[in-house]
């Protein structure tokens, strides 16, 4: 068993080590919401062009409709 000198020497290592353990851990949260925002983008982009799809489709079913051909 280390002297309070020994010990306390040895918190004042770990200190800087679990700093910067700490900011690794932040970075890795930055970049996860980074992520998620572009995530979020893309699902934004892939319902609009789901909206643009299903007025095409709307379009062609009352064009069909018009010229009599069943859907």
């Amino acid at each position: 068993m280390g002297t309070v000198r020994d010990d306390a020497r040895d918190f004042g290592q770990g200190v800087p080590s679990m700093e910067r353990h700490l900011a690794n851990i932040q970075s890795e949260i930055a970049n996860t919401h980074a992520d998620i925002a572009n995530i979020h983008t893309d699902i934004a982009n892939v319902h609009q062009r789901l909206d643009t799809h299903g007025d095409r489709l709307e379009r062609i079913e009352r064009r069909l409709e018009l010229s009599g051909t069943p859907a």
